[in-house]
């Protein structure tokens, strides 16, 4: 775990950048990672991010992917994500194989204003590549910054603000987040597979006093 930590805050020293790359907004668009269709009556997982799929094992996904770092049960590979200086960790599950892949930006800013546009940016590629999301909030702990949105970055660093968006496709759950994490700025994405998050729940209820009809909502709230 210590390993894995340092590769991906390898990404903040290693790749320096206040914008990201250069080529056209759609262009960033298609190079995010899409979830890959099947057969979601299979019971088996469906889905997956680019050209990996939920359920492969590290050595199927390490010859699909170049560059990629082993630290025990992820996968590390540092470069650019839509254009974004970016770590990108691969998670594997014993039992279920490639469940989650984590990007997480790593772009350097003076103005923590700036962090926050990457986010917008981010979402802005998102949806139009997805379309829109299926969640999005902004969660105010202290709203003392809430009506001047040049303070937005400060109110984020400062653990006041989180913002979060979800986009769900066949078999994938998308996730954009940004957050504070020990006095950083995280703008982090996720490729989840739902597979593996509906097997969760129903492990974590088995044997439990719960209704079928509460984790059938469980299950709807993914």
């Amino acid at each position: 775990m210590k390993t894995a930590r340092c590769i991906l805050s390898l990404s903040f020293l290693l790749v320096v950048g206040s914008a990201h790359g250069q080529g056209s907004f759609t262009e960033h668009a298609q190079n995010l990672g899409h979830a890959v269709g099947g057969d979601t009556t299979s019971g088996s997982p469906v889905g997956g991010y680019r050209d990996v799929r939920w359920g492969e094992d590290k050595k199927a996904v390490h010859e699909k992917v170049e560059g990629l770092l082993d630290s025990g049960h992820r996968l590390v590979k540092i470069g650019k994500t839509a254009g974004f200086n970016s770590g990108t960790a691969y998670f594997f599950d014993t039992e279920t194989g490639l469940h989650l892949v984590e990007i997480t930006l790593a772009q350097l800013h003076e103005k923590t204003i700036d962090h926050v546009g990457d986010f917008k940016d981010l979402r802005a590629l998102l949806q139009e590549k997805y379309g829109e999301p299926k969640y999005e909030t902004a969660r105010w702990s202290d709203r003392t910054y809430e009506g001047d949105p040049e303070r937005h970055g400060d109110a984020v660093k400062a653990g006041h603000l989180k913002m979060f968006c979800r986009w769900n496709k066949p078999g994938t759950r998308i996730t954009l987040e940004c957050f504070q994490e020990g006095g950083i700025i995280r703008n982090r994405l996720q490729y989840e597979s739902l597979w593996h998050l509906k097997a969760g729940i129903r492990r974590s209820t088995t044997g439990k006093k719960v209704t079928t009809k509460e984790v059938a909502k469980k299950l709807d709230d993914l």
